[in-house]
């Protein structure tokens, strides 16, 4: 699958209330990968996350604390090209100097408004456009309007259709974000014993080994699927920057990474994982109630981020002798493109889903096989690169701030 993966930023800080609102700031319109200087392995973090841009909070952590610039020399020591931004309070013109010889593009103060921080980001950001290869696996999301429309099942099969297409030598993994009991090792017929709430704990020592020996396997065999937790005494320990930082790790192991969640359960990180896909797929039925959500989902989107991205609508559990029609779904909702229809088969689905057996092989001829085959053959057909464009010349604040001596010290690094 060749596509643009999403612009992320790694962020360092130990000021929890400093990147709660740089997160909240920048999120879901931007991946952003959290960590601390000294707790945090930076290797990690760099090589999971691949980030566009490293905003470093300099400051000491009390008021009386100096800033400490050796953050700044260890990222750019492992990606010399890395745009770097600054954070702090002390706007000193000797210590902006000291900064921008080790390389900082650009400063933030720590009392920023969203709208400049987000413009300030987007500068340095945007320089280029990282194509998903091996390293980065496709994200697929399916969100469902409302539970109990069809979406796990959909997500189910398309993650086994994948895993099938891409072969034996390929990882395919599915994330299933229900409430415990989890729903997906069920309907597999096996026993979940690593969770989500499990892995953000190990991600200095997640690697192939430990993914292959400790995450369920499905059939196929290269699918691989990892719960949220075992019981609900987990979940609220489980923020939306842990999810982050293990999601981005997780796309360096897989060929295609499928994600269920419903947004009702967490507005904010289902917001995170529809805007960060590669293929952000909205799933509704036929019933008044679900296209309602659909909108007052969207809405809300676009609300707090602002205009919402190119997504498709998939109507479950689809019959075209029910009225709204597929069209008529499509028209209420606003959508540019034409919904996915997945076949309504329920004798099929629950037969299939109570044996344990793959959705898609056991009965391949069935309407529902059909549809979700479609849907994967549409989403993995190869595209062509996006070709970028040429970085744009852009004089920082940070050298207003500081005059020509910033300039040419700039001009002679």
């Amino acid at each position: 699958m060749n596509r643009t993966a999403p612009r992320t930023i790694l962020l360092l800080s130990a000021d929890h209330a400093f990147a709660e609102r740089v997160m909240s700031a920048l999120m879901p319109r931007l991946g952003v990968i959290r960590g601390v200087m000294g707790v945090d392995n930076l290797d990690v973090l760099m090589s999971a996350s691949d980030p566009d841009l490293c905003l470093i909070d300099i400051d000491g952590p009390s008021w009386d604390q100096p800033v400490d610039l050796a953050a700044i020399e260890q990222v750019r020591a492992k990606n010399p090209n890395m745009p770097i931004v600054i954070a702090t309070t002390d706007l000193s013109s000797t210590l902006l100097i000291s900064a921008m010889r080790l390389g900082v593009s650009d400063v933030c103060e720590k009392d920023f408004a969203p709208d400049e921080l987000n413009a300030q980001i987007d500068r340095y950001a945007n320089r280029r456009s990282k194509p998903l290869g091996d390293h980065l696996a496709s994200l697929v999301t399916f969100l469902g309007a409302r539970e109990g429309i069809g979406t796990t099942t959909t997500a189910l099969a398309f993650s086994e259709a994948i895993a099938t297409r891409s072969g034996a030598d390929s990882r395919a993994l599915l994330l299933d974000f229900s409430h415990p009991p989890a729903e997906i090792p069920d309907l597999i017929g096996a026993r979940a014993n690593y969770f989500m709430t499990d892995a953000v704990h190990d991600l200095a020592r997640l690697d192939i080994t430990m993914i292959e020996s400790a995450f369920t396997r499905a059939r196929p065999r290269n699918l691989f699927v990892l719960p949220l937790a075992s019981t609900e005494r987990g979940i609220s320990s489980l923020s939306v920057d842990d999810v982050g930082k293990l999601l981005a790790l997780l796309r360096t192991y897989f060929h295609s990474v499928v994600v269920d969640i419903n947004w009702c359960w967490r507005t904010q990180l289902a917001a995170l994982l529809f805007r960060a896909a590669t293929h952000p797929i909205l799933c509704s039925s036929q019933s008044v109630t679900s296209i309602h959500a659909v909108t007052a989902f969207l809405a809300q989107l676009g609300e707090a981020n602002g205009p919402t991205i190119d997504h498709r609508i998939a109507i479950t559990r689809h019959d075209p002798a029910l009225k709204p029609s597929a069209a008529e779904i499509q028209n209420a909702l606003g959508s540019r493109t034409r919904p996915y229809l997945i076949a309504e088969d329920r004798e099929y689905v629950e037969m299939a889903r109570n044996a344990g057996e793959p959705l898609i092989s056991w009965r391949p001829r069935s309407g529902f096989v059909k549809s979700v085959k479609y849907l994967v053959n549409d989403i993995d057909k190869p595209v062509e690169p996006d070709p970028g464009g040429k970085a744009e010349h852009l004089v920082t604040r940070l050298q207003k701030r500081v005059g020509h001596a910033i300039v040419g010290l700039a001009g002679n690094s």
